[in-house]
């Protein structure tokens, strides 16, 4: 019985973190496929270009630039890769990224949603990956993504962004197996 009841509050509890969690906006595969490049790059001589996108597969998708020149002291207007025109953020309250640097490089990275930055540059070591998130309230379509630089040298970023798979799928999941162990006990 204690078991059973464990078991109940757990699968409660999951069921209700989404619920009462704040509306958070992730990019789907097909928008990070759709993006094309940055509108407004700084005016430093080594402004990067959009290289594309590319589908990996199991959600993740490769962002490339080239010619990433060193960070500017006008940093704020750098617009580099994965930027989404008119994402509508609307009733969202925040922007969520989960970026891995797949280069050989040390990267900086900030999220931007309309005129909105996250603040200070985030440092991504190569292989590493991080969750960056931005809070959001009151947007309607606007330009979102984020923003890579590195501070050394000029190159190419490659940045993985991965899209989280839909908690239902968690959610199914667990409730299959539920169903299973209920089976095979024959308690259903």
């Amino acid at each position: 019985m204690i078991k059973k009841g464990l078991l109940a509050l757990i699968v409660s509890a999951l069921i209700a973190v989404p619920v009462v969690a704040n509306p958070t906006y992730q990019f789907t595969v097909s928008e990070l496929m759709s993006f094309n490049g940055p509108i407004a790059a700084h005016t430093n001589d080594s402004d990067a270009t959009f290289a594309g996108a590319y589908n990996l597969g199991g959600g993740v998708v490769q962002m490339v630039a080239s010619s990433v020149g060193p960070l500017p002291s006008d940093v704020g207007n750098l617009r580099y890769i994965g930027l989404g025109t008119n994402v509508d953020l609307t009733g969202e309250t925040s922007l969520l990224m989960n970026l891995k640097n797949v280069d050989d490089d040390t990267w900086q990275y900030k999220l931007f949603a309309g005129g909105t930055e996250s603040g200070a540059w985030t440092t991504i070591l190569p292989g590493e990956t991080k969750i960056l998130t931005l809070g959001i309230s009151g947007l309607g379509s606007v330009d979102a993504g984020f923003m890579v630089g590195n501070s050394v040298k000029t190159d190419t970023a490659y940045t993985n962004v991965t899209v989280p798979a839909p908690g239902a799928i968690l959610l199914s999941s667990i409730g299959v197996c539920l169903v299973g162990w209920l089976r095979r006990r024959r308690t259903l």
